[in-house]
């Protein structure tokens, strides 16, 4: 395909904008339902991210088998908001290496949350693509430090 009068950069550029393009609104199921990514607003979390992270924290179970062997990291998940505020089509995007129980405590929390206030664009709740790191630290306890009092 030949653009006239356009330089080589222009061209890359036209071609990246349309593939952006695709990638913010896809079909996703035979309904033709539009689900976003990019929105004018995204989904929230009731009660906003304080609550999210509180809810993360009271029911994400540390596995034991990492608890064991000291495996700590970070599982990415994506999930869609779906226009309704439901969390759906959870899976992972990244997982911690030597891991064989986040991934699998990471979609259960995900899946189990309640409804998300949905997005909106134009006025109007749509479905909207949403990641969410998941954090697995073992808290490490700290040892009262004794003071040696001074001989003098």
């Amino acid at each position: 395909m030949r653009f006239p009068n356009i330089s080589t950069v222009s061209k890359v550029m036209l071609f990246v904008g349309l593939l952006s393009y695709s990638s913010v609104a896809m079909s996703q199921n035979k309904e033709e339902e539009l689900m976003v990514m990019a929105v004018e607003k995204m989904p929230e979390y009731i009660g906003g991210l304080d609550s999210l992270k509180v809810y993360l924290e009271k029911n994400v179970k540390y596995p034991k088998y990492e608890k064991d062997n000291n495996i700590q990291g970070r599982v990415y998940v994506t999930f869609i908001v779906g226009k309704e505020g439901k969390v759906r089509e959870a899976r992972i995007l990244r997982s911690v290496e030597g891991s064989i129980n986040f991934d699998p405590e990471a979609l259960r929390v995900v899946n189990e949350m309640p409804d998300w206030i949905p997005g909106m664009q134009r006025g109007k709740p749509v479905s909207v693509q949403f990641n969410l790191p998941i954090n697995f630290s073992l808290k490490k306890v700290k040892k009262k430090k004794k003071r040696r009092k001074n001989k003098q």
